[in-house]
């Protein structure tokens, strides 16, 4: 029955990665794989079927490998450079690539939630695409203060990290920034125009900065 379940689980990644060569969206969440192979996001002409062209291969835009079993990632993914959106939530990472940000100049949304992240690569080189940043309930101990950087950036969530001690001053444009249940004591001027701001479950005791955008939000430390 494993041999018949694993026979099944590697023709729907197959069928998967097929389709993706024509939709420009791969979808391998929850197949338990434990490393994500290059030519399942970035074919070469020996990966197609013989009734594949290369020529009509639809570029990638979306890779969601959520709830696999992944150490690491791959180091290099200028092959990908078209990348609006990658998920990777739910493995076992541990860092992400050093240069993943330089390496796709168009992504818009990056998750990588619930896996065991220390800290995030700089954002020097990151393109100005990045909308949506997700990094809850990882072991984060700091965010890199280039985030200021990151002029497009909409969403921020970083709860759950308990040993983050302290947020470093954000973009202006954030609507949303989730910080819950982390271990801060620290954070910088907030984004004035920010819709919604979760804070609670911290250690924050000054309030004297930032009381009126906690008022805003309605949450408090």
């Amino acid at each position: 029955q494993g041999l018949v379940r694993r026979v099944r689980g590697l023709r729907r990644s197959y069928y998967k990665m097929r389709r993706a060569r024509a939709s420009g969206f791969l979808e391998l969440s929850d197949r338990r794989l434990r490393a994500l192979p290059v030519e399942a996001y970035a074919p070469t002409p020996e990966d197609l079927d013989p009734d594949e062209k290369f020529w009509e291969i639809v570029e990638l835009r979306s890779l969601d490998a959520t709830g696999n079993l992944f150490d690491e990632l791959p180091g290099d993914w200028r092959s990908v450079g078209t990348l609006r959106q990658l998920r990777v939530g739910k493995n076992r990472l541990c860092a992400l690539p050093e240069g993943i940000f330089a390496d796709l100049p168009n992504l818009e949304v990056l998750d990588c939630g619930d896996n065991q992240i220390r800290h995030l690569p700089g954002f020097q080189g990151c393109g100005a695409s990045l909308k949506t940043l997700l990094a809850p309930r990882n072991r984060l101990q700091a965010l890199d203060a280039g985030v200021l950087g990151l002029a497009a950036l909409e969403a921020l969530d970083v709860g759950g990290n308990v040993d983050l001690k302290c947020l470093p001053r954000l973009p202006e444009r954030l609507q949303k920034v989730d910080a819950e249940n982390c271990g801060l004591t620290v954070v910088d001027r907030l984004p004035e125009e920010a819709r919604t701001l979760c804070l609670s479950k911290n250690r924050l005791w000054k309030r004297s900065a930032f009381v009126s955008d906690l008022d805003r939000s309605g949450s408090s430390p």
